[in-house]
């Protein structure tokens, strides 16, 4: 499959027309809140294609398919029931908002991952983009709140547009804990959590060792970070990409698992509920949860799992 890193609204028009044109299919990786899927919505209004976001549609001549990548563990099985109806003369273009679904061994042994002809990094805006953005909702602004919005924004266009119209409170600490910020950035931080690096670092969302915007960064957390921690079919564990040939036990291949998806946390009762099957941690031998996680933490070799007091453990740099 061709691969190349393309960023743009433009752009990605353009190459989902282009699909169309050569016969093939494609996958675009993105990030939530970077509008990919308005582009979607866009060609579909306008008869240019058929948009998808669930199971059971039908396919047209050409197809662009958004699915629940985050949430919904059913998403590939649905993927691969499209492809698998799919005709010659048909193309399907598909939007993938997680780039941890690609890496993660369901997506690459699945009949779907083998139909991809061409890939589009769909990433973050730059400076002049997010000015033009923010100029397109509020004529007259400030150059200087122009530039705090790019910096706390980072060039995700959900998170300008919401700052853009919010003409008051644009301090770090009081959007933080705004309750409607963090609904909009919720599903933004849980792909961080998932996502690899490199893939953060392709959108643009990523570089220099953190993540560009300040609002996010402040959200996710001092405690947390970007990593990347994978589990293969065979219980081996990749850190970074490098394989340290710890295999796991299949307790340990869960509670690691749970924490990957939760930010690198768990609390102890989820521990408990996978090492027992359900209650409270109380219940149960809180030495033998921590057992099992000192156990785990021996199997990484760049990452380490610190105790949280009275709440449970988190994923940190060794």
């Amino acid at each position: 499959m061709i691969e190349k890193n393309r960023h743009g609204r433009d752009g990605l028009l353009e190459w989902i027309r282009s699909c169309k044109e050569r016969q093939i299919n494609g996958l675009v990786v993105t990030f939530p809140g970077l509008g990919a899927t308005y582009v979607a919505k866009k060609m579909s209004d306008v008869g240019e294609a058929t948009f998808l976001t669930g199971s059971g549609g039908e396919l047209g001549e050409s197809n662009i398919i958004y699915l629940d990548w985050v949430n919904n563990l059913e998403s590939i099985a649905v993927l691969d029931k499209y492809f698998l109806a799919s005709r010659s003369d048909q193309n399907i273009v598909v939007v993938v908002d997680d780039p941890y679904l690609i890496d993660s061994e369901s997506f690459k042994n699945s009949y779907a991952s083998k139909r991809f002809y061409d890939q589009y990094w769909f990433g973050v805006m730059d400076k002049m983009e997010t000015y033009e953005l923010i100029e397109s909702f509020v004529e007259s602004l400030p150059e200087k709140a122009k530039e705090l919005i790019w910096e706390i924004s980072g060039g995700i266009p959900q998170i300008t547009k919401h700052l853009a119209l919010r003409t008051k409170v644009r301090d770090i600490d009081k959007l933080s804990e705004d309750f409607a910020v963090q609904v909009i950035c919720q599903p933004m931080i849980k792909v961080i959590n998932r996502a690899s690096k490199q893939s953060l670092e392709k959108l643009g969302l990523y570089i220099d060792g953190k993540i560009t915007s300040s609002l996010l960064n402040k959200l996710v957390g001092q405690e947390s970070f970007v990593f990347d921690i994978k589990i293969r079919s065979d219980l081996l564990v990749l850190e970074d990409g490098e394989n340290y040939k710890e295999r796991l036990s299949r307790l340990e291949r869960d509670v690691l698992g749970k924490m990957i998806n939760n930010g690198g946390f768990i609390t102890k009762d989820q521990v408990a509920e996978i090492k027992w099957g359900s209650a409270e941690f109380s219940n149960f031998s809180d030495q033998a949860i921590n057992k099992t996680m000192r156990r785990l933490d021996k199997r990484l070799h760049k990452y380490k799992i610190v105790t949280k007091w009275k709440t449970g453990y988190m994923l940190s740099a060794r």
